[in-house]
Formats: structure tokens, C-alpha cells, sequence
């Protein structure tokens, strides 16, 4: 009786973690999260434990939106190399309305990682080989070697709408308290960060009033289209993607809407 008690018990202890991993997050962040008084604008999500709010459909990445009542804060992590190599060639876009409404005529807009076209493929080449590479002394290696690379390529960020900066490209290491930084764990996750002060938005916390936020992954600059007598034809890099679903998914722009109250 006790020996099939026990084998009852550790059966309901290997379905409880099958049950957590299956766990799926929602597709939208409903809640006002707490950003926490020791984060850091460092490519890692690291302040939260690498656990997220919400997983979006049509981007294929995890977020969280986060505010301390003067920041406001999101965080975005890709773990599919495809969708890693589509943010470094294009970038997120994280736009904020004010009004509440996704049609703003004044919206505030950052976008980042901004990397150059000539510098893309040799961090899309490192990443294929963080892919395929199952050794995992190597595989910190490599992604050793992708942060090196990332590191010196990630440090503009473009800023728009904002009244106070006349410049749209923006030094990350700029003096308006806007920060951004973007990494590969040792997981091989790509996390991007987005930090902008919140008397930059002109937005008052626990206004009750929520804002409309939107976040886009660009699609890579890298593919080029070139027209040949009429014929339009487009350049794909071979460390991009050999496969046409692929380059159909790093090309288009995909992005996602939701709501958040700023505490």
C-alpha cells in the first residue's frame, strides 16, 4: 500500500511539471506591473527570473511592460533563431499613444536594435551556428562571440515624437534618460529593452487613464529587391535563411497592440 502510494505521489509530481512547463501565457498583458528598484538596462532579463507577462502570436516573443511611476519599461525576448535575426535586421519598434487610442496624432515612437545592413550577416552567421551547436562549452562560446558582436552594433536607438529631442537617432548612452540594450542569454534567447521616462510622454501616473501601445518587429533590411527588366527579384543573404518560409517571415513586419495603466 505504501509503495503505491508513494509511485502515486511521484506520478502526481512528474504530471504537476509537465502541467507547469505545458502552462501557456496569455496573448496580451492585462495587469500593471512593478518595474523593480534594482533593474538594469543591460540585454538580460535577469530582474525577471526570465519570466514574462504575455507571449505574442503574431510577433513570436515574450514581453512585459513594466513602470516605478517615473520609467516606463518593456522588455522583449525571441528564443526562435529566425525571429532573432529578424529583430537584429530590423529592429522593434515600441510605440506609445498617449490618447489612449490607437489612432494617436501624436504618437511617441523608439526603435532598437538599429544595426547597418553590412553588419547583419555576420551576427545572423553566428547565430545559425549557436543553432545547430549542442556542446554546450561551444555553445557559450559562440554566444560569447554573438555579444561581442551585438554589443558595439546596438548603439543607436531612433526616437520619434518627442518635443523635447530634436534629434531621431539617439546615442544609447544619450542624456534624456531613454535607454535601450539588447543581448543573447546563455540560453540563446535574444532579450531587447526599452526604457523612457515617463515626463517625456507628459502622462501623469494613476491618472486612471490607460495608454495604447504597439510593438513591431520590422523585418530585416538585409533582403534586397532589384528590378531586372520589369521583373522584380529579391537579394536573400545566405546566413539569413535558405528556407522560403523563412525570408517570408524575416521580411514583413508583424506587431501587436495592447492596453496599459501607468501606476
Amino acid at each position: 500500500m505504501k509503495n503505491l502510494i508513494l509511485n502515486l505521489l511521484v506520478l502526481a509530481g512528474v504530471y504537476s511539471v509537465f502541467t507547469l512547463k505545458a502552462q501557456k501565457l496569455p496573448t496580451e498583458q492585462t495587469v500593471t506591473v512593478a518595474l523593480p528598484s534594482a533593474f538594469k538596462i543591460d540585454g538580460f532579463a535577469n530582474e525577471w527570473d526570465n519570466k514574462f507577462q504575455a507571449r505574442s502570436k503574431n510577433t513570436d516573443v515574450n514581453y512585459t511592460l513594466a513602470n516605478n511611476g517615473q520609467s516606463l519599461y518593456l522588455v522583449v525576448q525571441a528564443t526562435d533563431p529566425i525571429i532573432i535575426k529578424k529583430i537584429i535586421g530590423g529592429g522593434i519598434t515600441f510605440t506609445i499613444n498617449t490618447s489612449g487610442q490607437r489612432a494617436d496624432t501624436a504618437p511617441f515612437s523608439l526603435t532598437f536594435p538599429v544595426v547597418e545592413d553590412k553588419f547583419q550577416l555576420s551576427i545572423f552567421s553566428t547565430v545559425n551556428e549557436l543553432t545547430i551547436e549542442s556542446n554546450q562549452q561551444l555553445k557559450d562560446s559562440l554566444i560569447n562571440a554573438a555579444n561581442k558582436k551585438i554589443a558595439p552594433l546596438t548603439k543607436t536607438i531612433k526616437a520619434k515624437g518627442f518635443k523635447t529631442i530634436t534629434d531621431t537617432l539617439l546615442s544609447i548612452y544619450n542624456d534624456t534618460g531613454i535607454k535601450s540594450a539588447a543581448l543573447i542569454n546563455t540560453s540563446g534567447a535574444l532579450t531587447c529593452e526599452f526604457l523612457v521616462p515617463i515626463n517625456l510622454l507628459g502622462i501623469t501616473p494613476n491618472s486612471g487613464k490607460p495608454i495604447a501601445y504597439n510593438v513591431m518587429l520590422n523585418g530585416t533590411t538585409s533582403i534586397k529587391s532589384v528590378n531586372f527588366g520589369g521583373v522584380i527579384v529579391s537579394t536573400i543573404p545566405r546566413s539569413l535563411s535558405i528556407k522560403p518560409s523563412d525570408t517570408s517571415i524575416s521580411q514583413y513586419p508583424t506587431d501587436f497592440w495592447g492596453s496599459y495603466l501607468i501606476k
